[in-house]
């Protein structure tokens, strides 16, 4: 008995134990099946957000290569940002030209609260306007974010040290992962996803996927600025061109034929847009009219002024008898146009054709200067005279005079604008007023044509390939 008995024990000992090795065995089974299945839904989940990133990154691609708009581009980095990080909302601030303000570019309806607010009650209407509002580039998780200069994560909004000042709350309990953006060396925005859940809602690995996101998306939109930048700046420039086109065929471009008269008139601008202006008018049948004017500033806005005050004077000048009473006309009729800022130097000539006399009126212009080949004397024409635009009408009226000279066969009246006496060489030295009126006093002799060349070409030694700063132009004319 005794013996059966310890047989059983040993015999039943074996069987549990051949148990448990089976169980264990299908245990081991059942685990390793378990470790496939994990394995392959891993393997889903890793090639599911290889492709989400990819895709992210195509369509990136694709929108700064394409003609798309900023708005457009914004939208698609936190659409983007969003799906890949399997985030519930995502937020883009850019910073302003100041650098000192992040302005939200693009905010998905369900991304929590970035920054801070006062302690008021909640309001679905009151966050929609808050996650809409600047910042400054200080404050809250952003500014932080922009202050570390390197990506994280928050398990808690609320709990972040950005937001335990007394003075404010903050709504949100989510988590949320911050990258500032840099483009070129320089911090353009901040870029955010946020989870309404604070349990394990972003890894490590999350993060490190997060920070290579921010820095395509940085990448993304600083290629985009420049590449349109250098579009627009190609734009600008063609119409530019256009109106450079469009403005030397308002400037003469060959001298009229003035029975009595020989005259010389040419224009250099320092930039593409001039804002000096001569040109020729018929007064009457035995009359010519010279003007030559000179816009206060450069570029557009001269350019702009400049063709307002040749139309204008075309307009009036046949009904003016003279000099001062069309530069009246003029200056009552484009004042209102006129910026505070600017103003219009002019100096208006009538040529009668059969008695040689000049009459000329100045308004604010350089002086004029009258060489008398007979005594081969050099006089200095400066009559008074307000420049346009600066009065509405009645005191420009009242300073404004008519001057007059009695023009003889080799006499030669100079009129020219302050870029010639103010053109400055290398070493900043001026071409100066008495340097034009010893070429003037020495050189008149050689007639209208020879004499206007004489003064570029010297005016042009002088600056030897130095920057011109302001327009040059000048008319000669000479009495035959």
């Amino acid at each position: 008995m005794d013996n059966i008995s310890y047989i059983d024990l040993i015999f039943y000992t074996l069987l549990g134990l051949a148990i448990i090795g089976l169980v264990y065995v299908i245990l081991r089974l059942y685990q390793t099946k378990l470790d496939l299945a994990s394995s392959e839904l891993i393997r889903k989940e890793l090639a599911q957000g290889e492709k989400r990133m990819f895709d992210f990154l195509h369509h990136l691609g694709l929108s700064t290569a394409a003609e798309t708009t900023p708005q457009k581009l914004h939208k698609l980095i936190v659409d983007g940002v969003q799906r890949v990080s399997q985030s519930e909302g995502a937020a883009l601030y850019l910073l302003d030209q100041s650098g000192l303000t992040l302005r939200p570019a693009s905010v998905t309806a369900d991304c929590i609260q970035l920054i801070s607010d006062p302690d008021l009650s909640p309001n679905e209407k009151l966050e929609s306007i808050i996650k809409h509002t600047s910042v400054s580039r200080y404050d809250g998780v952003l500014g932080y974010a922009l202050a570390t200069n390197a990506p994280f994560k928050v398990d808690s909004l609320r709990a972040h040290p950005c937001f335990l000042d007394q003075m404010v709350s903050y709504s949100a309990e989510g988590a949320a992962m911050v990258a500032p953006l840099t483009h070129a060396g320089k911090q353009i925005g901040v870029l955010a996803v946020t989870k309404e859940s604070c349990h394990d809602a972003y890894s490590i690995e999350d993060l490190f996927t997060f920070k290579s996101i921010a820095e395509q998306s940085a990448f993304a939109i600083g290629n985009f600025k420049a590449h349109h930048q250098a579009a627009e700046k190609k734009r600008l420039e063609n119409e530019l061109q256009t109106a450079q086109e469009v403005q030397r065929v308002l400037i003469p471009e060959k001298e009229p034929e003035i029975p009595g008269f020989k005259v010389f008139g040419y224009n250099v601008p320092a930039s593409m847009i001039s804002g000096d202006y001569f040109d020729y008018t018929a007064v009457s049948d035995n009359e010519t009219g010279i003007i030559i004017a000179d816009v206060s500033g450069k570029g557009v806005p001269a350019g702009i002024i400049m063709a307002t005050f040749r139309s204008t004077l075309k307009a009036i000048s046949k009904g003016a008898s003279a000099p001062s009473e069309g530069l009246d006309k003029l200056n009552r009729l484009i004042y209102p146009d006129v910026r505070e800022d600017m103003f219009i130097s002019a100096i208006y000539t009538h040529l009668n054709h059969t008695t040689g006399e000049v009459t000329l009126a100045r308004a604010g212009h350089n002086p004029a200067y009258f060489f008398k080949a007979e005594s081969c004397e050099l006089h200095k024409i400066k009559p008074p005279g307000l420049a346009v635009g600066i009065d509405e009408g009645d005191i420009f009226a009242t300073l404004l005079k008519d001057h007059q000279i009695q023009m003889k066969s080799g006499d030669t009246l100079l009129l020219y604008t302050d870029g010639i006496i103010e053109a400055n060489n290398r070493s900043g030295e001026e071409f100066s007023s008495l340097r034009l009126e010893d070429i003037a006093r020495n050189q008149s002799g050689l007639g209208a044509h020879e004499l206007g060349l004489e003064i570029l070409d010297s005016v042009d030694a002088f600056v030897d390939g130095a920057a011109q700063s302001d327009d040059i132009t000048l008319v000669v004319i000479e009495r035959l």
